[in-house]
């Protein structure tokens, strides 16, 4: 059906010889109003997009599928200029139609040259006379007939040739002629178009006008002045408002709900209602400025659960077709949410985990602020409307990766709605275990010492610990911090590696190990040490008195031999062969020697006598030596 709606439209326009690429390029047409009583004037307004010199009006006859231009402004003496004529007003071309009747319904087109611009469609109602059109001097219309007060206001009409004009206007029940003052009376060059403005309206502009030519008059309009809409006070704009102004209240909290009005004369003029309901105790007060009255109309408004997006109008009434000026604006109650929620899952080290701040049935809509230990965090929010007046649910969550540096702080959720509450809840962060030992390290351990050893452990949630050697367990203990071994009156046999394990479920096991050396009494390193030294100094100072000794007596061997060779001794002459005598004389070196050296030697008395004597003699040669 489209596409036959389309090649139809394509006929027609290659019918009238237009290219369907010019539509809506050029500017637009339209009848206003577009429908007319009989006998009145119609005004076919065209607005150019460019200069429209080239004008050319058609009227289209569907009946007989064909188009007639009815006016051409560059060939105005071969058209009807008492039926149709146009006027250009400011950047507008106006084709007026003078006493039209039912044959002048139908489709009016406009072209620039050869350009289709556009099309508009006059609908003819009505019989103002069964006799016929009265005699009238032309036609009177109003740019707009409802303003508001001190705005600007235009009436336009167009007249009959040859006609005079005197603008006139209804005061109580007959019309009077309006002059200089206030208004601005201007007419075209072709005296066809004049117009009446009023630059600054008032109260006093409300009324009838109508146009009078001498021996008739034109038709009449109405111009209605009403009242600024009511101002609100106190008005914000929020995204959460469904009017998107508001005025923020809170529930139990008075708030002053005000609106004014600029011109209103009374009280009685002026009404605020509450969701369509009039308030009778609503304050009406007024202020004179620039000798201009100012109405204000205010209510104390303590709102509860039942006045959830309460409504409140102001109203201006005023005379004329138009009653009322109003304006409506919505009291947002804010709500402080019943309680807040802090919920996360468990918490394992090096995992991300999401933490949610649920701030249950309150409103607007806002997200509240997390804290975790002390630290603000941007999160994001996520709204949920439920229950009856509009609660909301708001929850506003964050992904953080913990580790154990965050067990047990703090996590704080602050909701700004409404009063305000907070919430707090502390992190439980689950991780593996890491163990220490403390002992007494750096001392010696000697048999029948005490040895205390510590292993401390640090996890979440608590571990096993167990403690072992080489010959196997020790100890084991559930779900603890800390575990202790004493080994009191140790021995040798505790020497060894001493290990500490630890597991929670978080991680694998943790262990750490010490190495225990337990060294022989302190009594028994002393009598070593006192005995080593009672033998040790005699056995030196021995055996040096040997090496010194031999070493002497391989020197004097060779001498001792010569002089007995030769039979030659001064001291010990005619005694040598004497076996007691050399005994005797042994004695009584020894009773002048007291030396290791001499004492070495005490138990020689059985030795030979031939041997002696070479011991006699050496010793000798020796105590000389030391003198």
């Amino acid at each position: 059906m489209k596409y036959l709606m389309a090649a139809s439209l394509c006929v027609f326009f290659m019918i009238i010889g237009i290219r369907p690429s010019y539509l809506m390029k050029f500017g637009t047409i339209k009848f206003e109003p577009e429908r007319v009583m009989e006998c009145h004037t119609a005004r076919l307004i065209y607005t150019p997009n460019q200069s429209g010199k080239e004008r050319r009006w058609v009227r289209e006859h569907i009946d007989t599928a064909t188009v007639e231009t009815i006016y051409e402004h560059k060939k105005i003496q071969y058209y009807d200029t008492t039926k149709y004529f146009e006027l250009k007003h400011g950047d507008k071309f106006i084709l007026f139609i003078s006493a039209i009747n039912s044959t002048d319904s139908g489709e009016y087109l406009i072209f620039n040259g050869e350009r289709f611009i556009g099309r508009s469609r006059l609908t003819v109602i009505g019989n103002s006379s069964e006799g016929g059109c009265i005699d009238k001097c032309g036609e009177l219309w109003i740019t707009k007939s409802n303003i508001t007060d001190g705005d600007q206001v235009a009436f336009q009409f167009f007249v009959a040739s040859g006609k005079n004009v005197i603008w006139e206007k209804k005061l109580v029940s007959s019309f009077n002629q309006l002059a200089g003052g206030k208004y601005e009376i201007a007419e075209t060059e072709e005296k066809r178009m004049h117009t009446l403005d009023i630059l600054k309206t008032d109260l006093s502009d409300r009324g009838e006008y109508r146009v009078n030519c001498g021996n008739t008059v034109s038709n009449s309009v109405y111009l209605n002045i009403v009242l600024p809409v009511p101002v609100f006070s106190n008005v914000e704009r929020k995204s959460y408002c469904k009017l998107k102004r508001c005025i923020l209240a809170s529930l139990n909290e008075a708030v002053m709900v005000e609106c004014s009005v600029k011109g209103a004369r009374s009280s009685e003029e002026v009404f605020m209602s509450k969701n369509d309901l009039m308030l009778k105790n609503a304050i009406h007060t007024h202020e004179d400025r620039f000798n201009v009255t100012y109405t204000y109309v205010k209510y104390s408004f303590v709102p509860t659960r039942s006045d959830i997006d309460t409504i409140f109008k102001c109203m201006v009434k005023n005379q004329g077709p138009s009653e009322f000026s109003s304006a409506s604006v919505m009291a947002y109650v804010s709500v402080t949410p019943e309680k807040i929620e802090i919920s996360f899952n468990e918490i394992i080290e090096g995992t991300k985990c999401e933490v949610q701040c649920i701030a249950i049935n309150g409103r607007p809509p806002l997200k509240s602020n997390l804290y975790i230990d002390g630290q603000n965090e941007p999160g994001t929010m996520k709204t949920n409307k439920r229950g009856p007046g509009n609660m909301y649910t708001i929850t506003t969550s964050i992904t953080k990766n913990f580790t154990r540096l965050h067990n047990q702080v703090k996590v704080l959720c602050c909701s700004s709605v409404g009063n305000g509450i907070c919430g707090e809840k502390k992190v439980n962060i689950l991780y593996s275990p890491i163990v220490n030992i403390s002992w007494q390290e750096n001392k010696d351990i000697f048999v029948g010492d005490d040895v205390h050893l510590t292993c401390h452990v640090e996890s979440n949630p608590p571990s096993t610990i167990s403690w072992y050697n080489q010959s196997g367990l020790i100890q084991v203990v559930y779900e603890t911090k800390l575990l202790d071994i004493n080994l009191t009156s140790v021995s040798t046999d505790y020497s060894g590696t001493y290990t500490c394990t630890a597991h929670n479920g978080i991680g694998g096991i943790a262990s750490k190990s010490i190495s225990l050396i337990v060294k022989e009494s302190r009594k028994a390193m002393v009598h070593s040490y006192v005995l080593g030294l009672a033998i040790g100094i005699p056995i030196t100072a021995v055996l040096t008195s040997v090496i010194s000794f031999i070493m002497v007596y391989k020197r004097r061997k060779g001498a001792l031999l010569v002089t007995r060779t030769d039979g030659v001794d001064n001291e010990y002459n005619g005694s040598r062969n004497d076996d007691t005598d050399l005994q005797a004389g042994y004695e009584s070196l020894a009773r002048q020697d007291t030396s290791n050296e001499v004492e070495m030697y005490t138990q020689i008395d059985n030795r030979k006598p031939t041997e002696l004597r070479v011991v006699y003699e050496n010793l000798e040669l020796c105590r000389r030596g030391n003198q």
